[in-house]
């Protein structure tokens, strides 16, 4: 987080003492303030329909637990993913004023919550994994490739870009221009 807002950001009355940010899943990114008075409780603030106005989004959730100096915060907003589909974003943020965290005295993390289910055939046979968030090379895909519900950490994980063999033939999965797509691989791998 950085001490200066984006130019263009209005933000709602009476925001004092705010630090700034952008949060990025994917191709897409929202823009906050999180307001830290001294003598009042924390707020944060969430662009969740991307149009540079902290002061017309569904309010964020933003609670603090703990004793002072070595408390926690934590919250939610909601976000606009497009096509009419809206996401939460998950926040939490250590107390800035405690000596064992002063690193990350400038730090919001966050975690999607939200994602999507995907389906796909393998030489006749039905497979299906769910991701978190946005696509990208490299992240792994849970297949529960004996429907057996658990999944198996060195048996059942795909990454995309990465070939894989789960019926005898090699397959990846390869995500680019905003489309994860599944193809034989050129290396073959073992089963």
């Amino acid at each position: 987080m950085i001490g200066e807002a984006n130019l263009a950001l209005k933000l709602p009355p009476n925001v004092e003492e705010a630090k700034y940010g952008r949060i990025k899943v994917g191709e897409q990114s929202w823009e906050f303030a999180l307001s830290e008075p001294t003598d009042e409780a924390a707020q944060l603030f969430v662009d969740s329909n991307g149009d540079d106005d902290l002061s017309n989004d569904p309010p964020s959730d933003w609670t603090k637990s703990g004793s002072s100096g070595s408390s926690t915060y934590q919250g939610s907003a909601m976000v606009h993913l497009g096509n009419g589909k809206w996401g939460s974003l998950r926040f939490y943020r250590f107390d800035s004023n405690d000596p064992k965290r002063a690193a990350m005295a400038n730090t919001l993390m966050y975690y999607v919550d939200f994602g999507s289910e995907i389906s796909f055939e393998l030489d006749e046979k039905k497979f299906s994994t769910l991701i978190s968030g946005q696509y990208r090379d490299g992240q792994s895909l849970p297949v529960n490739r004996d429907a057996n519900k658990q999944i198996s950490r060195h048996y059942e994980i795909v990454k995309i870009g990465d070939p894989f063999n789960f019926t005898g033939n090699t397959y990846v999965f390869h995500f680019g221009n905003g489309r994860l797509t599944l193809n034989p691989s050129n290396e073959a791998v073992e089963q």
